[in-house]
């Protein structure tokens, strides 16, 4: 499947999924029967693989609708968090159900139209008082996922800091919950998902008026790649 087949079907998808559409739908590309989406195993409430091991979520659900209005159909390919990215980068998917924008991932990826809001936010224990920028971070070990878009930023804005990068959601919010790190970062939506399901979230806090990132979710194709 060639690269310029796929990204006009983004707009398509975009225009579905928000409903701008008034019952309409951007006829699909006839050669384009099938694509590939790199989904997350654990980027609750976005996209996940529910009890049952289905692709599960908000933007998944958007993918389904898109899928049942063009005729396309979809086969999702489930991975942890930085397995996706490098799935759509290496041709291995042909694009990624959702993720943050930035300049890291505009190297090799092409970007449609935001789907959802996903801004960032550092997170810290509530027995520690005085965060207030992100310069006053740098004394903590501060937990993310490995690749995820909150990676990126602090490593530009504090290349001094501590990062502890963790394989996926869940190996960081157990860190958190054994107290291995007390101060982390993560999109606001999925931040209090997982804390919650851990029983911890009222002993974490951040300032909702000052967020690390404000963001969205955006599909993605692989820069000039052909499938």
């Amino acid at each position: 499947m060639k690269f310029n087949r796929i990204l006009p079907l983004l707009l398509s998808f975009v225009l579905v999924a928000v409903g701008l559409n008034s019952g309409e739908t951007q006829a699909a590309d006839p050669a384009v029967q099938k694509i590939t989406i790199a989904v997350s195993i654990d980027t609750v409430p976005f996209h996940l693989i529910d009890d049952q091991g289905q692709p599960a979520g908000i933007i998944v659900d958007m993918w389904k609708l898109w899928s049942k209005k063009t005729g396309v159909e979809i086969e999702f390919k489930p991975a942890p968090w930085g397995e996706t990215i490098a799935m759509v980068r290496n041709g291995l998917a042909d694009a990624h159900a959702g993720l943050n924008l930035n300049q890291d991932r505009e190297k090799f990826l092409d970007f449609g139209k935001p789907l959802i809001r996903s801004d960032s936010y550092f997170f810290f224990h509530k027995n520690i008082y005085g965060l207030n920028t992100v310069e006053d971070l740098i004394p903590f070990r501060i937990g993310i996922v490995k690749g995820a878009h909150e990676a990126s930023i602090l490593k530009a804005a504090l290349p001094q800091a501590t990062l502890v990068e963790y394989a996926d959601q869940k190996s960081l919010y157990d860190a958190l919950k054994r107290e291995d790190i007390r101060v982390f970062a993560d999109v606001g939506q999925k931040a209090r998902y997982f804390l919650t399901q851990r029983g911890i979230a009222h002993q974490y806090r951040h300032n909702i008026e000052s967020p690390l990132d404000k963001n969205a979710f955006y599909p993605a194709v692989g820069q000039g790649k052909a499938q």
